[in-house]
């Protein structure tokens, strides 16, 4: 399975969830949990990741929350600042 371009979105309202990057990265995460199991797989099957992230200094933040829908090994991961 092939999953891209997910944002923050709640699925319930159709809305992005918060300016928060915390909130943003674990929408995200959720929602890519959800097709997974719609597949029947989990996120151990996650070999790659792209993080596109508007301001570095939310970058800690985004790791947080990402290492807690991960365990080692994570899968392998970029990540890009990008402008507005």
């Amino acid at each position: 399975i092939y999953i891209s371009g997910q944002l923050p979105i709640d699925p319930t309202t159709g809305k992005l969830v918060s300016d928060d990057m915390r909130m943003q990265t674990e929408q995200v995460l959720r929602n890519i949990e959800a097709l997974l199991t719609e597949a029947g797989l989990n996120m151990s099957y996650v070999l790659k990741t792209t993080v596109y992230v508007k301001n570095m200094e939310d970058f800690a933040g985004m790791n947080e929350v990402y290492t807690r829908f991960f365990q080692k090994p994570f899968p392998a991961r970029s990540a890009v600042a990008v402008k507005d």
